[in-house]
């Protein structure tokens, strides 16, 4: 599973209970050099909520006092996923959050899943660091035209990485993303080009990779 090769264990995280006081868990915060915490019960067992450092800054502003406990601030009570859950679970419920929190079936708290952790292994599952051009594909909304651009670009060369995006408010039409390996002769990307124009197969976009992104 996906979720256990992400995880980070609590026995490496810094992490503080529901007994701390906002002072004592921004001190740790400070000390280790976190912007937020998971917060566990007092048997550090359970799963509570997170600590954000921003929130203990903002409460003493408002003229709140480090003394207060971290139950006052805490966020994300809900915000954690079980550990066999699905990656789309992971990715959909972790959204914004520089982490989320990862569960067994007791609701006991395992360690987490850092955001930048999922955004690296997006990236690597891309290879845009051994791709040469990634091309933009309008494509009809019909099962054969999606195998009909695989099979002419297969022709020419291997590829690297394949994404479709469906019509929304976001995009006008139905797009296919091939990302061509760093090994394509610029005369055969050429000739790739001009196949996919004469099967009408409108090319969008096509970005360079060559120096990376």
């Amino acid at each position: 599973m996906l979720i256990n090769a992400l995880l980070i264990p609590k026995v490496k995280l810094t992490f503080a209970t529901t007994e701390f006081n906002l002072g004592t868990a921004l001190q740790l915060m400070e000390d280790n050099s976190v912007r937020s915490l998971p917060i566990l019960d007092t048997s550090e067992t359970l799963y509570r909520g997170n600590l954000y450092r921003y929130h203990i800054y903002q409460h003493l502003v408002n003229g709140g006092s480090l003394n207060d406990s971290v139950m006052l601030l805490i966020k994300n009570a809900t915000k954690y996923v079980y550990q066999t859950d699905s990656f789309y679970t992971l990715f959909f419920t972790l959204k914004d959050l520089p982490y989320i929190s990862v569960l067994d079936d007791k609701h006991h708290f395992l360690g987490i899943v850092r955001h930048t952790d999922v955004m690296n292994m997006l990236s690597e599952s891309w290879r845009v660091t051994q791709a040469s051009f990634a091309l933009a594909i309008e494509i009809p909304e019909d099962d054969t035209s999606f195998l009909e651009v695989v099979k002419i670009v297969k022709k020419f060369t291997e590829i690297t990485g394949l994404q479709t995006f469906d019509k929304d408010h976001y995009t006008q039409s139905r797009r296919l993303v091939i990302t061509l390996p760093d090994k394509i002769e610029p005369d055969v990307f050429d000739k790739l080009n001009a196949k996919l124009n004469k099967r009408h197969f409108n090319i969008i976009e096509v970005e360079d990779l060559h120096d990376g992104i």
